[in-house]
């Protein structure tokens, strides 16, 4: 979860009511963030990164406002349409969808400006899952002549970033800039880069990598241009609301931007319905229609006899459930009364739990090391690093991290990824895993529990792991047959299947010099991965 440093004294400027520190901490808590701690000049806060509303004092404040009833319901921001700004896009190939909004009478000193320099990062780090579905440009408006314009630019377009001494190619920010190397990856493959350019040809950013040197913003400036650019309008609009209303709440005026003709920002509650039933049965309680509506105007939710209204900002309602939720936080979880639930049975560990314990007894008797590994992974590690043929992947469709996108089907590649982090240790390591893999076939995903073991070092062959193959299977009292067999990843010639009763279970072998390679390990090694239930025949 994001964790920021708040203001204490800026929060409790904009409240009224006076807290004491336990007090303070007791009601954020209950916002449903961790406290880490309250100082007399700090709050240091873990926010989910589904409520970036959290993440700025004010926007602290006023959540805490409707909670302890100092200031109930939708809080109301109006959008200036008299002095309205113009912008143009063309939709550039890369990151075509853009939207932006402007900010005016806002002064911002070192610690607001840090404040939200500190929201935009975690917001490109969350809800911009790092800058590829939303990178976020806050400039100084002064030396912006409108319209601007969002449009593609070659990569031989000149132009002087930010924390740069000179100008560079767009090309040339992409390979020596900091942020470019960091970041060149969401442009990879793209002829034109995306840029907003003002229109004495001045270029104010790079989504989603960099702003242009002429509009930085400094302490003592108080208007502003705020640019967002992605690939999905929602995330776009989403993420500008929560800057433009953060800004809002810091002081500043919300000015439209006319876009190729549509107006930003679209600060309109969403509209949603919540059933009294609904709310009793799951909460246990007997709330009448008049106290739901109280709850959630606690919440800072508007409320009439038959509609919610959800603030612009609170991207996390998206069903009557996340309404009940917000309802027990406002009345407050020290409220209910405990219940013991109606339970017939006992529950108990699953016959294939109980004998994974067994299992894992067994090797760390035999000398093995337990890991345990990540269920998500990458492509990379399962299938190129091991020499395999591609094959299809149950993969995540919004991953936060690319390097965990994908969800294992071996076990094999974790283990050799976890000695390879552990080269510095003395040599040789012997280590294990029991857990799950998830495979896809003939359309559908399967899962099922497996059992892996790697040895490795200077003097590992064949015969250490076939001896580690006999002490289990006779501790275990079943006789098991080798075939031999082929396999991308283990030695030609050194590789064998691993049969139980004629039905082929796992496999052994010498793990093949070029997949050492790849993980970068020093020293040979050798391996098997089993079926965990078939080895469960008695």
């Amino acid at each position: 979860m994001p964790t920021v440093e708040l203001d204490k004294k800026r929060v409790i400027k904009t409240i009224k009511t006076e807290l004491t520190d336990e007090q303070l901490e007791h009601e954020i808590s209950m916002l449903g963030t961790d406290v880490g701690s309250v100082s007399t000049s700090k709050i240091n806060v873990e926010v989910f990164p589904d409520r970036p509303d959290l993440l700025y004092e004010e926007g602290l404040a006023k959540n805490l406002k409707g909670l302890i009833e100092e200031e109930i319901g939708l809080k109301e921001y109006e959008i200036n349409k008299e002095e309205s700004f113009e912008a143009e896009t063309e939709e550039p190939e890369a990151r075509p969808v853009a939207a932006a909004a402007v900010v005016k009478g806002l002064t911002v000193n070192e610690k607001l400006l840090e404040s939200l320099m500190q929201l935009q990062e975690k917001l490109h780090v969350t809800h911009g899952r790092r800058r590829k579905e939303a990178a976020i440009g806050l400039h100084n408006l002064d030396p912006i002549t409108f319209p601007v314009k969002y449009r593609g630019v070659s990569k031989s377009f000149s132009f002087h970033p930010l924390q740069a001494e000179e100008e560079m190619t767009a090309r040339k920010v992409l390979e020596e800039h900091p942020k470019g190397r960091k970041f060149a990856h969401l442009l990879e493959g793209y002829k034109k880069f995306p840029a907003w350019i003002d229109d004495n040809g001045m270029l104010l950013s790079l989504p989603p990598i960099i702003n242009g040197k002429q509009t930085q913003v400094t302490p003592g400036d108080n208007e502003f241009f705020l640019d967002v650019t992605g690939y999905d309008k929602k995330i776009v609009m989403q993420t500008l609301n929560i800057m433009a209303t953060a800004m809002a709440d810091m002081g500043g005026k919300i000015h439209e931007v006319r876009l190729n003709g549509e107006t930003f920002p679209d600060l309109t509650p969403d509209k949603m319905t919540i059933e009294k039933d609904y709310v009793n049965k799951l909460l246990g309680k007997n709330f009448s229609e008049d106290e739901i509506r109280k709850e959630l105007e606690k919440m800072r939710f508007g409320t009439t006899e038959e509609i919610v209204f959800v603030p612009c900002y609170r991207t996390d309602v998206l069903h009557q459930i996340d309404l009940v939720e917000d309802i027990a936080v406002a009345h407050g979880y020290e409220n209910f009364e405990p219940e013991i639930p109606e339970l017939r049975g006992l529950g108990s560990e699953s016959r294939l739990t109980f004998f994974e314990k067994i299992i894992n007894s067994t090797m760390t008797s035999l000398g093995l090391v337990e890991c345990k590994n990540y269920h998500l992974t990458n492509e990379k590690t399962l299938i190129q690093k091991m020499g395999r043929k591609k094959q299809p992947l149950v993969k995540a469709t919004n991953p936060v991290n690319e390097n965990y996108d994908a969800l294992r089907n071996m076990l094999t590649p974790g283990l050799l990824k976890t000695l390879s982090n552990n080269t510095h240790h003395s040599f040789p390591q012997e280590v294990f895993e029991t857990g799950k893999v998830i495979k896809r076939e003939d359309g559908r995903i399967k899962e099922s529990k497996r059992l892996a073991a790697i040895l490795s070092g200077p003097k590992i062959g064949f015969t250490k792991i076939k001896a580690l193959a006999n002490s289990l299977f006779s501790q275990l009292g079943l006789n098991y047959e080798l075939t031999r067999t082929r396999k991308p990843f283990l030695f030609k010639g050194r590789a064998a299947k691993i049969s139980v009763k004629g039905k082929e279970i796992g496999w052994m072998g010498e793990i093949h010099p070029k997949v050492l390679t790849n993980f970068d390990l020093p020293h040979p090694a050798v391996g098997t991965e089993l079926r965990l239930a078939a080895l469960n025949v008695k």
